[in-house]
């Protein structure tokens, strides 16, 4: 949301994308209301550390590039792969 405006992204962005509401939503009924609190939820592999940081690099530094990860993220793993 940050890089809505950003030249490259503007083009293809739509808050109707946005998913952190349903998410929170999909937790509170699957783990419970104290989901936030879960330990299980909390702990991040370094894997994981390392993939944030270079989103957020990205974001940061190139945001035309996070298009790769929209492009995987929602056309391929949330659309079942079949967009691509």
């Amino acid at each position: 949301r940050d890089h809505c405006e950003n030249e490259s992204i503007k083009n293809v962005y739509s808050s109707k994308l946005e998913r952190v509401d349903s998410i929170k939503l999909d937790l509170e009924y699957f783990v419970g209301k104290e989901w936030e609190s879960d330990e299980r939820l909390n702990t991040v592999s370094p894997a994981v550390e390392q993939f944030q940081a270079h989103i957020q690099d990205l974001a940061a530094k190139q945001p035309s590039l996070l298009l790769a990860h929209f492009y995987v993220r929602y056309l391929g793993d949330l659309a079942g792969g079949q967009i691509i």
